[in-house]
């Protein structure tokens, strides 16, 4: 059987991964429940994450984001 491909996490991308899970950490189960049975977007997680630029990652910087590659933004989801 033929090996697949591996990829390993840059130390970039490994810090990417935990910051945005940090972020991500502080909204738990109940809070999912919450959002699931309202019917709601996750307002809050969003702003939590707009507010660290999070959304901007793969925009140049010279229109205010990171200028980051689509690997890295595949990291954050």
């Amino acid at each position: 059987m033929a090996e697949g491909m591996r990829f390993a996490k840059s130390d970039e991308q490994s810090l990417i991964y935990d910051t945005v899970r940090d972020i991500a950490s502080d909204y738990d189960e109940e809070y999912w429940r919450e959002i699931r049975m309202e019917r709601r977007q996750p307002v809050e997680l969003h702003e939590d994450l707009a507010e660290g630029g999070w959304f901007g990652t793969v925009f140049p910087a010279e229109y205010g984001g990171h200028g980051l590659g689509i690997l890295d933004f595949v990291v954050l989801a």
